[in-house]
């Protein structure tokens, strides 16, 4: 077994499985897009990102495999800010990207 943290709530599940799988276990709820139990992972739509401390990149919460000691934070600025405007109607934090401006110069 793996023991790991998700927001703050403790939680061991088996070796192998992903954030997405452990957070199901405790009951936390993270939304997702292009995860269906029955087809290959895909981690394409990026819905599901979350905070691991300690890593420079965000996670696919139905990619990444679970590892002792971990700690995943769901719901922050950070998660949110990898998402365009999108509303999940959870308790995710969204907010828009500022939008990237193009300025073009005469040569």
């Amino acid at each position: 077994m793996v023991n790991l943290t998700i927001d703050g709530i403790k939680v061991s599940v088996p070796e192998g499985s992903t954030i997405l799988q452990a957070a199901k276990e405790v009951g936390v709820k993270i939304p997702t897009l292009c995860h269906h139990p029955d087809q290959a992972v895909k981690a394409n739509c990026r819905v599901c990102v979350c905070e691991v401390e300690g890593n420079r990149l965000l996670a696919a919460a139905c990619a990444q495999p679970v590892m002792e000691g971990m700690v995943c934070l769901l719901y922050t600025s950070d998660a949110a800010d990898d998402l365009l405007c999108v509303d999940l109607g959870g308790r995710r934090i969204i907010k828009k990207k500022r939008p990237t401006t193009f300025s073009a110069t005469k040569t």
